[in-house]
């Protein structure tokens, strides 16, 4: 099995990197300990592959790239690290760290050789190799080429550690944990939103939607206040069923991302986790797919690679031919290759601009275009009506929330 993850190829360097950098060459064991916290969990018996880049706005600097994680089976080798070398073939010359995470050195050589070798056939350059005894502190390490010596640093207390405990990233044991994370809870009741309508063309549909983010981005913004615990709106259905009709609407559904951003997005990614772990099908995938955004603009790059591959892999007879999941199949798309490519970020904030639009300029879009979809089951109603009055008197509510509701400054800066 191979994971791939471009959260550093992916983020803003001033903003992703700490000020305290982890030199590469002077302190090997650095590194090793910081990659629990690149990968979101802590990796053992495997390859894992680190590029190394230039820094884009000081180039003579060198900077993390795109991370894979390799199973140690010979046949996924040669795919996986084309895949790799493809997403840095838009740096100048990249380099690339090897490391093999084994309890015994003779269980992974072979493999860290062969993996050196296919880099450089693709003309990336190995810094060096690694055979690691395991991901924790005091573990031995050597260093294949030079057979220097060394022992892994404090797992808990480096920059990157700290950087991503700044950020509320996920810290987990394995990658089993990683994947129970997100898993279907069977033995809980299955999340169940209101029948599918259209609010481009429903005028109720859209007096509810909008009733929805006022629920979630109250929500949000109470538990990032300190008001509420996040445990508590967990369990609370009304939330959970809020955010699965947001989810599912073609123009809204992208705000989600938005109010995910910044130091909301541990917030929005338990939300989003909880909702999918209810929900089963299209509505599962959905979810799945703008989790993936938020954890991705979290510089939380693995996480966010395996709630996508969760629903790239699902096999053809999974989907519906529903609306949702026929934008479903055009989103995992184009997010796949945004995420191969080391461009997801700039991509999600993109989403999370347009949900904001919408959300923001919703009465103006919708409801007062007598000209659009709404034209024909408008014409004889009252603009004065009192659902029109109670529209604009919940949409002015929320408008007023968005300025504290969402971190503007990923969006900003």
């Amino acid at each position: 099995m191979t994971d791939f993850h471009s959260t550093y190829s992916n983020s803003n360097p001033v903003s992703s990197i700490p000020k305290q950098g982890i030199t590469l060459g002077a302190h090997p064991g650095e590194l090793m300990a910081a990659l629990p916290a690149m990968m979101g969990f802590t990796p053992s018996q495997c390859l894992v592959i680190i590029g190394i880049v230039p820094d884009t706005q000081e180039p003579h600097r060198l900077r993390i790239g795109p991370v894979i994680r390799l199973d140690l089976e010979n046949w996924a080798l040669r795919e996986a690290i084309g895949a790799f070398t493809e997403a840095l073939a838009e740096w100048p010359a990249p380099q690339a760290l090897v490391y093999g995470i084994h309890p015994r050195q003779e269980g992974v050589e072979d493999f860290i050789n062969d993996a050196a070798l296919l880099l450089e056939e693709d003309d990336v350059a190995v810094i060096s190799t690694w055979w690691i005894e395991a991901i924790s502190e005091g573990a031995r390490w050597i260093d294949l080429e030079t057979l220097e010596v060394g022992a892994v640093s404090s797992i808990d207390d480096n920059p990157l550690s700290n950087f991503t405990a700044l950020h509320g990233a996920l810290s987990l044991s394995d990658r089993e944990e990683l994947e129970q994370w997100m898993d279907v809870r069977p033995d809980a009741p299955v999340l169940r939103p209101r029948r599918f309508e259209n609010s481009l063309y429903d005028r109720e549909e859209c007096a509810k939607l909008l009733a929805d983010l006022l629920t979630v981005t109250e929500a949000t913004a109470k538990i990032h206040r300190g008001d509420v615990r996040l445990e508590s709106a967990l369990a609370d259905r009304s939330i959970l069923r809020a955010i699965c009709c947001i989810a599912r609407d073609e123009r809204l559904s992208t705000y989600l991302i938005a109010l995910g951003l910044g130091d909301r997005a541990p917030i929005v990614r338990e939300f989003l986790v909880e909702a999918a772990r209810h929900s089963r099908s299209f509505m599962r995938r959905r979810l799945l797919l703008i989790l993936s955004a938020v954890l991705s603009n979290n510089d939380e790059g693995m996480p966010a690679f395996y709630a996508l591959r969760e629903v790239a892999r699902q096999s053809g007879d999974q989907w519906c031919d529903s609306p949702v999941d026929r934008v479903n199949r055009l989103i995992v798309d184009h997010m796949w290759r945004r995420h191969m490519s080391g461009t997801a970020k700039n991509s999600n904030i993109a989403l999370a601009v347009n949900g904001v639009y919408w959300a923001a300029n919703w009465e103006t879009a919708c409801l007062l275009d007598h000209e659009g979809p709404f034209a024909s089951n408008m014409e004889s109603v009252d603009p004065d009506q009192e659902s029109d009055s109670e529209f604009r008197c919940r949409h002015r509510a929320l408008l007023e929330l968005l300025p504290v509701a969402i971190d503007w400054r990923p969006i900003t800066d």
